[in-house]
């Protein structure tokens, strides 16, 4: 689908997730474009607004390329990439003290909200390879099992 913007997405969006009206549910937003797409959302189903922290793995020398994603609990990994170690570690690292970083300014001392038997919508303003949205979903069904 394509929109003007975010605000257009979202008002496109939301007759589309009316089968969970009235759900016990959450809307998770990836900072910084998902935000305005999850405000909106979260605003026509009275859901709370959280935010997803991931952010994705670039490749060496083309950071736009997208060879996984890494979010504070988990990460995923392209593997049809051969990139050493050292190097995807060394990412990790660097990616994690940035989005704790981003989660202390954020969130502050409030706790993250509980997805245990919640009807969860992640949104993003885009997906080109899917690695940031399947690491989102692991860390989801982390949190939310038992």
């Amino acid at each position: 689908m394509i929109f003007k913007d975010r605000h257009d997405a979202a008002m496109k969006m939301i007759p589309l997730l009316s089968p969970y009206k009235g759900d016990d549910g959450v809307v998770l937003a990836v900072p910084r474009g998902g935000v305005p797409i999850g405000f909106e959302i979260a605003m026509a189903y009275h859901f709370p607004l959280a935010l997803l922290l991931t952010k994705k793995i670039g490749f060496p020398g083309n950071p736009e390329l997208a060879i996984g994603a890494v979010s504070l609990e988990d990460e995923v990994i392209d593997d049809r990439f051969d990139i050493s170690r050292e190097y995807l570690e060394a990412e990790i690292k660097k990616i994690r003290a940035a989005l704790l970083e981003r989660q202390k300014k954020f969130m502050g001392d409030r706790q993250p909200v509980d997805l245990k038997d919640k009807t969860v919508i992640i949104v993003d303003d885009g997906i080109a390879t899917g690695n940031t949205m399947m690491v989102s979903i692991q860390m989801i069904r982390a949190k939310a099992s038992p």
